[in-house]
């Protein structure tokens, strides 16, 4: 068993923040459960006096916190679909709770493609180049 890998912050950005690329299910499921346990810590739990009603409470931290994650799920779901050959607008569904629920499942269990799209070369890297465009023919 070797040393452990530098933790690569170009690769933690492209994940998380980047709309470009593809990734695979298990990326998918641990950069969701990321960013759940980011939102779930955040957060604090208190007795509105009222009512006796455990509720969450948002500050401004949490809130930007919340924000962030938000905008980096639909970002996830984008790779996602790229990895599958579709383009990231299906990704707009995130943003309707039923339909998300239904999308974040169907993303999670689909075998993306294995070959090339035109979305990238394979799943899980940053793109360096752009990939091949599938309705070129050579001449040759």
């Amino acid at each position: 068993m070797g040393p452990a890998a530098p933790f690569d912050w170009r690769t933690f950005f492209w994940v998380f923040f980047r709309f470009d690329g593809r990734i695979g299910r298990q990326v998918y499921w641990l950069s969701l459960l990321f960013l759940t346990a980011i939102v779930g810590v955040s957060g604090v739990i208190v007795i509105d006096p009222d009512t006796g009603v455990p509720v969450w409470e948002m500050g401004p931290i949490q809130s930007l916190i919340y924000t962030a994650a938000s905008i980096s799920s639909i970002t996830i779901s984008v790779k996602r679909l790229h990895d599958l050959n579709m383009t990231g607008f299906f990704a707009l569904g995130m943003l309707i709770p039923p339909i998300m629920i239904i999308l974040t499942i169907w993303l999670g269990v689909r075998k993306g493609d294995s070959k090339p799209n035109r979305f990238g070369w394979e799943s899980d890297a940053v793109p360096t180049k752009a990939p091949p465009d599938p309705t070129d023919e050579d001449d040759a």
